[in-house]
């Protein structure tokens, strides 16, 4: 059976291929250095509703506090070595050249398109990334369709 619609997602940490049928949604992807997965969720499942949140990738924050520890604990071994420190120092400085490049690729925040089920519980995401970013409100307007038929139906 083919599906009625389909959407992929790319992101820093990974991607994912979204494939809409009558009764269910499979949900096929890669964690980046993680894992692989595939999933079936239910249509009758969902509420034919969805909310829409911007996050930014929590390696951000991790970059920032590479970078500015790295760079602290480079001025305080540089201000208190009594030898030569420039080793360490630059090590310490590359370090937070690292944390920075991580925050700068990860910045810029991502929208998601979130659905729930009757109990509130978040089952389903898709992120607005990747290639086809653009097709994201014609896929989520499709699956809102399919939501509300394969409910009336349940």
């Amino acid at each position: 059976m083919n599906p009625i619609a389909k959407y992929s997602e790319v992101r820093f940490d990974g991607k994912r291929t979204f494939e809409l049928f009558e009764d269910k949604v499979i949900v096929r992807g890669k964690a980046t250095f993680k894992s692989d997965f595939e999933t079936a969720i239910s249509l009758a499942s969902l509420l034919p509703s969805f909310a829409r949140v911007r996050i930014r990738h929590s390696a951000f924050f991790g970059g920032i506090w590479l970078m500015v520890g790295s760079w602290i604990l480079a001025y305080i071994v540089g201000a208190i070595s009594q030898k030569d420190p420039s080793e360490v120092v630059c090590y310490l400085g590359c370090m937070g050249f690292m944390g920075l490049f991580l925050s700068l690729v990860t910045a810029k925040k991502v929208e998601w398109v979130r659905f729930s089920t009757d109990a509130g519980m978040i089952v389903l995401d898709i992120a607005r990334a990747g290639k086809e970013a653009d097709k994201l409100d014609s896929f989520v307007e499709t699956l809102l369709s399919q939501i509300r038929i394969a409910r009336g139906k349940a």
